[in-house]
């Protein structure tokens, strides 16, 4: 009879399938993007929207329940806090995409993001394009005055 327990073994114990996960929600965190099994992929995307979901709290209780959940990842869970506030969602901060198998073994494979992420980024890399333009066209202007 099911008994209503969530979650996926892994065929490991409970210590490292907690570092395990971990592991992935940090990298996730730090890289934005991560290649893994569609089965650890499915727990990743659960663990870090729950993660992501208590940081849009933003309060001092949800960063160290954070905290107690990435072993005192400081780095990380500044990280963590700084996209959902970027974020305009109560949910679905991470999504994961199936992608051809791994030619070794034939295991599904799926790749893990986070939605915010790059547009964050992006927002980022083109101020500084236009920064760059805009100092460019400046100096054009500058030169045409001076000649």
């Amino acid at each position: 009879m099911r008994k209503r327990i969530t979650g996926r073994k892994f065929s490991r114990s409970s210590k490292s399938r907690r570092a395990l996960l971990r592991a992935l929600v940090v990298s996730l965190v730090n890289e934005g993007k991560i290649t893994t099994t569609l089965a650890k992929a499915k727990e990743v995307v659960r663990v870090a929207d729950k993660l992501f979901a208590t940081a849009k709290k933003g309060d001092l209780s949800a960063r160290r329940r954070i905290l107690s959940k990435l072993a005192n990842k400081r780095k990380v869970v500044d990280r963590i806090f700084e996209l959902a506030s970027k974020i305009d969602k109560k949910s679905g901060f991470v999504r994961f995409l199936a992608i051809p198998p791994r030619k070794g073994d034939n295991s599904p494979m799926a790749q893990v993001e986070i939605i915010g992420w790059f547009k964050a980024e992006d927002k980022k890399a083109k101020s500084e394009k236009e920064e760059k333009k805009d100092i460019k066209k400046l100096e054009k202007k500058n030169l045409k005055k001076e000649a």
